[in-house]
């Protein structure tokens, strides 16, 4: 994913001599403050530390358009993190995912948030999805905002919102949020207490907020320091399994059973439970407990032994091999499961490359039916003019390639072997 910052720009040399692309003062927005502009006002909030930037001009919309389709995704890049996304029109964040059709995009809409009006806060969140047309999640700030209150003041009760349901931006359209706990902005990086802390957890509860966002439905994300600079690789990896082994998704069914001072409990999908604070909680009888630690404890039904219980999904990998990585990212799994595109390839699951040259593996997980047999097959498909170019079972090997996914509590690793397209 690229981290793309196109709210603002500074010169090469001064405020606003712009090179590559060269741009006039037609590139700044009507009332920044270097008084230098000849655009169209802002889309959206000013932004001081830089030049911000007129989204409608058209000159700026060609170029911008053309780094992201070409440049960006000429090297590799599938996917977008907007930044600054409040600073221009979430129209425009559509109009330029359009321009590069990425795998995933999430913008960053970062307001204050008063906790005396958290529907205001999420309002906006969804606001900006809208605007999107639906193509762009956006970061949940308002779940990272009450989880910061709630850990440091001990007031649980602020992740349940009036309806019952979780009081962040998941509560209301979790398939577009993206969770977390800490990013680059907000919390430390190199270790508890160092580095930049504008809005963090408190440190010595940042697995309770992962126990939370692991569990929860919306889409999460880890943060890189927490894993290799914070040593906290081994803990966070068993939240992942649980979620994974569980099949916990964006859409995941949250049924909350405590949200007060020292404790916040939910079952979710009802097959995990968890519990974050200092108060004593557990699901009762039936339950195995599958990760914990200081202020928290994740559960699971069916994620031992031979994986048993009950779940949706269970996750999937594809891969194979391949000694030839120029044709592009455009490698697709078909089959006669919904997730898999039923057989068409334009809707097809589409792996992506690891590695280079003679290692490169092409790889992917779909989340599907349990205990399922199923029939796929990989195919090589041009998204530009519709044409299959290739697939696995022509000429060989014959026939479509079978398999029964895992029970409840397991993996399905579906290894392709080798091809040379």
């Amino acid at each position: 994913m690229a981290d793309v910052v196109i709210n603002h720009r500074v010169g090469t040399a001064g405020w606003y001599d712009f090179t590559n692309p060269a741009w006039g003062t037609y590139a700044v927005a009507a009332g920044d403050e270097c008084n230098c502009s000849t655009g169209a006002p802002d889309t959206g909030d000013g932004y001081g530390a830089a030049r911000d930037i007129d989204h409608t001009h058209a000159t700026v919309q060609g170029d911008i358009k053309n780094w992201l389709s070409v440049r960006l995704k000429g090297v590799g890049f599938t996917g977008i993190r907007y930044d600054y996304s409040k600073g221009y029109g979430a129209s425009y964040a559509r109009l330029y995912h359009d321009a590069m059709q990425p795998d995933f995009c999430v913008g960053e809409i970062w307001t204050d948030l008063h906790y005396a009006n958290v529907d205001a806060h999420r309002q906006l969140l969804v606001n900006w999805v809208d605007g999107t047309q639906g193509t762009c999640g956006v970061f949940d700030f308002t779940t990272k905002g009450l989880l910061n209150q709630a850990l440091a003041y001990n007031e649980y009760g602020r992740l349940k919102d009036a309806t019952g349901k979780p009081a962040g931006g998941i509560g209301w359209w979790a398939q577009k949020m993206v969770t977390f706990v800490d990013n680059h902005d907000t919390g430390p990086s190199e270790s508890c207490g160092n580095g930049q802390n504008h809005w963090p957890v408190p440190c010595n509860k940042v697995m309770q907020g992962y126990a939370y966002v692991l569990t929860h439905p919306g889409i999460p994300s880890v943060y890189y320091a927490h894993i290799y600079d914070w040593n906290l690789r081994a803990e966070i990896k068993a939240l992942m399994d649980v979620r994974k082994a569980q099949g916990l998704t964006s859409t995941s069914t949250v049924a909350i059973q405590r949200a007060e001072n020292g404790l916040y409990a939910a079952i979710i999908n009802g097959n995990t439970a968890m519990k974050i604070g200092a108060t004593a909680w557990d699901p009762g009888t039936g339950w195995t407990l599958a990760a914990s630690g200081s202020g928290y404890a994740v559960w699971t039904k069916g994620s031992t032994g031979g994986g048993g219980g009950t779940c949706t999904s269970v996750p999937v990998t594809f891969s194979i091999a391949n000694a030839n990585t120029t044709f592009g990212q455009n490698l697709y799994v078909v089959g006669n499961q919904t997730q898999l595109g039923n057989w068409t390839p334009a809707n097809g699951f589409k792996l992506t490359i690891q590695g280079t040259g003679a290692n490169a593996t092409w790889s992917g997980t779909v989340n599907l039916s349990p205990s399922t047999a199923i029939q796929y097959k990989f195919i090589k498909y041009n998204s530009g003019t519709g044409a299959v170019v290739w697939e696995s079972n022509a000429p060989t090997p014959s026939g479509n390639r079978e398999a029964t996914t895992a029970a409840c509590g397991s993996s399905t690793p579906l290894n392709g072997g080798n091809f040379r397209f």
